[in-house]
């Protein structure tokens, strides 16, 4: 769950307000964790999934599923009907950015997609939404998010990625209220390097038998 991050809170935390980047140990360290985090907490809310899926067999669309039987009901974006299950349904963005409280990025970049999330699209968006980004940084036009976050519009936002890695002393979002930047660790769970590595030896063992999978054409 994502609320106001008192200020004994920004103290305490290495990557609060830019905390790495001040110390420098983001240049020193790109992927910015020393060990893999081993907890997490599932909120009961209204989740909107911005999301592409290729196939039955990506990873992302178990994530989803997963994530709606703990949650509740979820909001896709592009999502093919099979993959849908109890509890999760599709949706046109126009409708995830007006019925979502938390709205999480897990798309890929592109000229269509760049700066999606703008003063725009966030006036849609309900009052006090969450904005979470774990896909990429240019998705997101990050001076108005800072202005929504100081407005109220947006009543907090965590990404892990930004505009330009490692964080310039002039991005927007380092003096933004009630925001949490962590530098690209979304893959730092123990689970989630487990199952890169499975992935990339399920790749291999596919190819060398003659049947590609989670083939991506440029």
């Amino acid at each position: 769950m994502f609320t106001k991050v008192p200020q004994s809170v920004h103290k305490k935390c290495d990557f609060a307000e830019g905390g790495r980047r001040r110390t420098g140990e983001w240049k020193k360290r790109p992927c910015g964790f020393r060990r893999p985090v081993l907890k997490y907490n599932r909120i009961r809310t209204l989740l909107g999934v911005v999301i592409y899926v290729r196939e039955k067999s990506c990873p992302a669309a178990e994530w989803t599923s997963a994530a709606a039987g703990a949650s509740g009901l979820c909001l896709h974006h592009e999502i093919p009907g099979e993959l849908l299950t109890d509890g999760i349904r599709s949706v046109d963005l126009e409708e995830l950015y007006r019925q979502a409280d938390v709205i999480s990025l897990h798309c890929p970049l592109s000229e269509k997609n760049t700066g999606m999330i703008n003063k725009q699209s966030i006036a849609r968006m309900k009052d006090g939404v969450f904005l979470i980004n774990t896909a990429r940084g240019p998705l997101i036009n990050e001076a108005d998010l800072k202005e929504a976050l100081e407005s109220g519009k947006v009543g907090g936002a965590a990404v892990d990625v930004i505009s330009r890695e490692p964080a310039a002393a002039d991005n927007p979002l380092l003096k933004a209220p009630n925001m949490i930047i962590t530098p690209h660790i979304a893959w730092a769970p123990r689970e989630a390097r487990q199952r890169l590595m499975d992935i990339t030896v399920e790749n291999m063992k596919a190819y060398l038998d003659g049947r590609p999978i989670h083939v991506v054409n440029m």
